[in-house]
């Protein structure tokens, strides 16, 4: 590949290198770990796809022990596919450590890494479209990850500084997006007395 090609279009003030091709096998390892001695209970239970704790969603008592740990920065790969994410989507723990359905697959990361950047870029469909094409396949409900053969794949990886600025201004975009729309209903009083959307006061 040429180094052009490594260099992206857009860059922050500072930052000039190109990215870096980096294989999987350099920077995650394939996480099994298990909650064998019940440390975390069922409010634990995170939900993939949000990554969000679902306190249980219903599971059995004796199959808290065979759950998954998913850690901090941990990977975990959601199969369902949809319009945007043609054959399923990787999602980045930064809710807390929790535990997982076993079905799923997830990486661990062994290199350190800026997880503000990552929860952005590991799920992006540009980035990851063409690598799990060759390491996915067809599943009963859902696509499959095949570890063995993502491990052989390769993405392109900006420096700890670079990420560190590229999630740090993903983060606040994503903070000002969210408090727009929870603003969108709030209606506020004018000195007037009469009764304004306040969004649109802002707007306006």
């Amino acid at each position: 590949m040429a180094e052009k090609t490594n260099v992206p279009e857009i860059r922050f003030a500072g930052f000039t290198d190109p990215w870096e091709q980096r294989k999987f096998s350099d920077m995650y390892v394939v996480n099994n770990e298990r909650n064998a001695n019940c440390e975390l209970g069922y409010d634990r239970t995170l939900s993939i796809a949000t990554m969000t704790f679902n306190g249980g969603n219903g599971a059995a008592d004796d199959s808290l022990s065979n759950y998954k740990v998913i850690r901090i920065g941990d990977i975990a790969f959601e199969g369902h596919t949809n319009k945007v994410h043609a054959y399923g989507r990787f999602v980045l723990n930064d809710a807390g450590d929790g535990l997982m359905s076993p079905r799923f697959s997830c990486l661990r990361p062994i290199v350190e890494q800026r997880y503000s950047f990552w929860k952005y870029y590991i799920p992006r469909e540009e980035s990851m479209r063409p690598i799990l094409v060759n390491a996915t396949k067809s599943g009963t409900m859902m696509n499959e990850l095949v570890p063995d053969d993502l491990m052989r794949e390769s993405i392109l990886v900006p420096c700890l500084a670079e990420q560190e600025v590229i999630g740090n201004s993903l983060s606040q975009l994503d903070h000002l997006i969210t408090l727009h729309q929870r603003m969108g209903p709030i209606f506020c009083f004018c000195a007037h007395g009469s009764r304004t959307n306040f969004a649109s006061t802002l707007q306006g």
